[in-house]
Order: C-alpha cells, then sequence, then structure tokens
C-alpha cells in the first residue's frame, strides 16, 4: 500500500503556475482600470480649465474682433485663472501630477466664431496626454 504525504513536483509547479496567471491577469485588469480613472481625471480637469477660460473671457468683455486680430489676444494662461479666482492654486494636472501655479506654459486658445466661444486647453507640459 503506498502511503502518500505532501504534494508532487508537478502538482506544486501547476499551482504555481496558475497562481503567476491569475496574478499577471489581476495586474493588467488593475493598471488598465487605474489608467482609465486618470485620464478620466484628465478629461474632467481640461474641461474645467476649458469653462473658466471662457468665462474669464466673456467676463473680459474680449470681443470677436480682438480674438480675430491674433490668436495672442485670445490665449488664456493658467496663471490667469488662478489670478482671477476661477481655478485654485493648488489644482494638480492629474497626468503629471505637479501643481498648475508651477506650469507657465499651457494655456486655454480661446475662438470666437459668430459670437460662440470655443475653448482649447493646450497642455504644453505633459506631450503624451
Amino acid at each position: 500500500m503506498n502511503n502518500r504525504k505532501g504534494f508532487t513536483l508537478i502538482e506544486l509547479l501547476v499551482t504555481v503556475a496558475l497562481i503567476g496567471t491569475i496574478g499577471v491577469i489581476v495586474g493588467v485588469s488593475v493598471n488598465s482600470l487605474m489608467d482609465n480613472q486618470k485620464k478620466k481625471s484628465y478629461d474632467e480637469f481640461v474641461a474645467n480649465l476649458e469653462q473658466a477660460a471662457c468665462v474669464l473671457v466673456q467676463s473680459d468683455s474680449r470681443s470677436e474682433e480682438t480674438c480675430a486680430s491674433g490668436v495672442n489676444n485670445c490665449k488664456v494662461y493658467l496663471k490667469d485663472l488662478i489670478k482671477y479666482g476661477l481655478v485654485k492654486k493648488t489644482t494638480d494636472n492629474p497626468m503629471t501630477e505637479k501643481s498648475i501655479s508651477e506650469d507657465t506654459t499651457s494655456y486655454v486658445q480661446v475662438t470666437i466664431t459668430n459670437g460662440e466661444r470655443n475653448c482649447k486647453f493646450v497642455d504644453t507640459v505633459c506631450t503624451d496626454c
């Protein structure tokens, strides 16, 4: 009579392989979920900046003629949004995880066509966003 105690080497290898495979699948799924959440947060961040810039341009009474006279007339830098209290100084860019107060080059480009304002965020810091 064969009295076996314990597991064979093959049984242990199969178990370790299964646990490893499940671990990889879970890791990839969690990483994908985190990336999707970061992208969603970034999209909300951009929408808030664009909305704030449109409000600033409207309250600043910038007209269609002013914006048509040159692209630079309708750039709203993040420091202006902070200065006028439309965005908090402590707001972080979700992709770079840096405060927008440190970003001196990104801006919102505002164009006015037929009285309709279009605001588009230009992120010069995050190149793969």
